[in-house]
């Protein structure tokens, strides 16, 4: 991994409050979701809290906000996110991570969504961060 890979890296800090839940496989597809992860033992789901099914959900972790890397990360880059996870575990945020085809995102708890925008600025990182954006316009 190149040592800049990080400066001027643009994050977007979604204002979203997420949600990370256990459902009951037989639920249907949802396409809102920003994952479905199935495998031999349960089916999580990865949503927003505003769209999370009535029915179905047999365990959930609220209060999660989503990170999301702006740009195409290379599949022959090694450390990045292990990078990221050491200094976020340095200031006590723990993180869920997922990986898409061609970018990385990650949540954090709500409460550690400050000391997550310190730490990546920190980093080198140009973190979009629309909750404040929709402060300002408020």
């Amino acid at each position: 991994m190149t040592a800049d890979i990080f400066q001027n890296l643009k994050v977007r800090a979604y204002a979203t409050d997420f949600v990370v839940a256990t459902v009951d496989s037989a639920l249907p597809p949802n396409k809102d979701a920003l994952a479905v992860i199935h495998n031999h033992r349960e089916t999580t789901l990865v949503i927003a809290k505003s769209l999370l099914p009535k029915k179905g959900i047999i365990k959930q972790q609220a209060g999660w906000r989503l990170f999301t890397f702006e740009t195409t990360l290379d599949f022959e880059i090694v450390g990045f996110i292990a990078k990221i996870s050491t200094a976020l575990a340095k200031e006590g945020v723990n993180i869920f991570v997922l990986s898409a085809y061609s970018t990385d995102h990650f949540l954090v708890p709500n409460n550690k969504r400050s000391t997550t925008i310190a730490v990546l600025q920190k980093l080198g990182c140009q973190v979009i961060d629309e909750l404040a954006s929709m402060n300002k316009k408020s």
